[in-house]
């Protein structure tokens, strides 16, 4: 771990200071900083944050990740000027966007927040929540499948695809017949020693593009928008959550087509492997973070273990009842 004592960055707070052990730099504290923590659990992994996160579902045990307030080192900073930036090495992951914050990813286990001091909360957690969270499980040898995942007959099945395949859309329609997510967005996938596929549950909200929230009730008012950044809202689900990490039993792959029909083929061999590696989460910053070998390894594990399918569904319009119904029939046959 790179830093054992951080500073909060917060001037108007009385402050008190401490001088780290095993680095020459000296680090202020606040008296809040030192007393105020909370505890999540998500992706598997125990978390303590100094960030409220109402988004998670509350944990306990020795925390695996520690979410810290505080100012990142200048030899970390870079292109301050710039809107974004990020870095990604072997050790450490350091990325910043104006106007909303820094972050330094180190070990797998330590998340340091240099909030600005106009920052967002909302837009300050969508990138802790997301890019900084998919770079702890890279660092931690978990794959993160860029996808939502529902529970059916007591095991995890995962609807992925790019940005507007309409993963999450899929996932919540499920959840309306009766079905429990798993996770949206992030799906955290360990594996056994025999090589069987674990996801862990995740988030307890789905993000939902403006167009299709009103068929589940959710407007843009009453604070329900994900960040400034997104035109997404959030929908909570913390009763209809799965709790507990569940086997992998298939995947499906959502892609558009120009056709009229909704199609479903199974995927073999090698197709099986690059969809795994495509829709990898941040896949660009694996070779940069040195973990090439251990992404290969687990999407060949997944790819090798667990069964695999290509929707095509019409490019014109949004996803509606017919997908939904033609996946379900599939998953019932299948």
């Amino acid at each position: 771990m790179l830093f054992e004592i951080i500073c909060l960055n917060n001037n108007t707070l009385n402050s008190y200071v401490f001088f780290c052990v095993s680095h020459t730099e000296n680090y202020s504290f606040s008296k809040e900083s030192l007393l105020k923590s909370y505890n999540y659990k998500a992706f598997g992994l125990n978390i303590e944050s100094a960030i409220k996160c109402p988004e998670l579902l509350s944990g306990t045990g020795i925390p695996d990740v520690s979410i810290r307030l505080g100012k990142i080192p200048e030899k970390f900073v870079e292109n301050k000027n710039w809107e974004h930036f990020w870095r990604a090495t072997p050790d450490y992951f350091f990325f910043s966007i104006k106007a909303v914050g820094k972050y330094l990813v180190t070990a797998g286990d330590t998340i340091l927040v240099e909030n600005h001091s106009e920052a967002i909360t909302s837009d300050l957690k969508v990138f802790l929540l997301g890019t900084c969270f998919g770079v702890i499980l890279h660092q931690r040898g978990i794959l993160p499948i860029h996808g939502s995942g529902v529970v059916v007959n007591n095991a995890g099945v995962i609807f992925s695809g790019e940005m507007g395949a309409g993963k999450s859309t899929l996932a919540a329609s499920f959840m309306n017949r009766g079905a429990r997510i798993i996770a949206d967005d992030v799906c955290a996938i360990s594996f056994t020693d025999k090589g069987q596929s674990i996801i862990h549950p995740g988030s307890a909200q789905i993000k939902l593009c403006l167009d299709v929230a009103p068929r589940f009730n959710i407007t843009a008012d009453g604070g329900n928008r994900v960040s400034s950044y997104s035109d997404k809202l959030r929908l909570p689900i913390a009763d209809d959550l799965q709790r507990k990490p569940l086997p992998v039993s298939s995947i499906y792959f959502l892609d558009k087509h120009e056709q009229m029909d909704i199609t479903i083929r199974e995927l073999t061999g090698r197709e099986k492997f690059l969809h795994v590696s495509k829709n990898t989460y941040r896949k660009s910053l694996i070779s940069d973070l040195s973990m090439d070998r251990t992404h290969f390894r687990n999407s060949s594990s997944l790819a090798g273990k667990v069964r695999m399918y290509k929707v095509l569904r019409p490019e014109a319009g949004s996803l509606n009842d017919d997908l939904v119904n033609c996946v379900e029939r599939h998953l019932r046959l299948s």
